[in-house]
């Protein structure tokens, strides 16, 4: 019988031995320490965003190893006055005002409500656009691809006799064209 691993055995900063099977816990805590290297600008957001991908596609410890390669091991906490100035400048490309800060390091969850506010600001609104248009576009070049190997599957798989998966296909054609009638 195999070793039981125990949170002894689990890397000091909490991330799974390489051998465990991940559970959504352990994904998402995995996400938290992307989050922290992202506003401590170690990562990019679209570097943070691949590695969020590689994260919830991973099954074991080891798939996740890759994605931390390049990181510190372990994050020392920052200030009220650092996240809370990258927050802005991320959503609404300003600083922080030394009330904003102040409010935050009074109580932490002040953030939630200035967030709000932020985000309905139009330098957040024009900075969301820009990234579901980017967003938009990457779904598209993907699409493009799937049904680019959509058709050739479908081919290859009518030409079987597969006529469940070969429905299945053509529905998801479907709702490609849907997509692309609606964009």
């Amino acid at each position: 019988m195999g070793h039981t691993w125990t949170m002894a055995d689990r890397p000091p900063d909490g991330r799974p031995a390489p051998e465990d099977r991940l559970s959504d816990a352990d994904r998402e805590r995995a996400v938290e320490l992307l989050q922290r290297h992202t506003s401590d600008g170690r990562l990019t957001l679209d570097e943070f965003s691949e590695r969020v991908g590689t994260v919830y596609a991973a099954r074991c410890g080891a798939e996740i190893e890759p994605v931390f390669a390049d990181l510190p091991r372990s994050v020392e906490p920052v200030s009220a006055r650092v996240y809370v100035s990258k927050v802005k400048a991320l959503l609404v490309g300003l600083s922080a005002s030394d009330e904003e800060i102040a409010a935050v390091e009074k109580d932490p969850a002040a953030l939630g409500k200035l967030v709000d506010a932020w985000f309905v600001t139009p330098e957040a609104q024009a900075k969301l656009l820009e990234f579901v248009f980017d967003f938009v576009e990457r779904f598209l070049a993907e699409v493009a691809v799937f049904e680019h190997l959509g058709l050739a599957l479908l081919r290859e798989l009518a030409n079987a006799g597969n006529v469940r998966v070969v429905e299945a296909v053509r529905r998801a054609h479907a709702q490609l064209d849907f997509v692309y009638a609606h964009v």
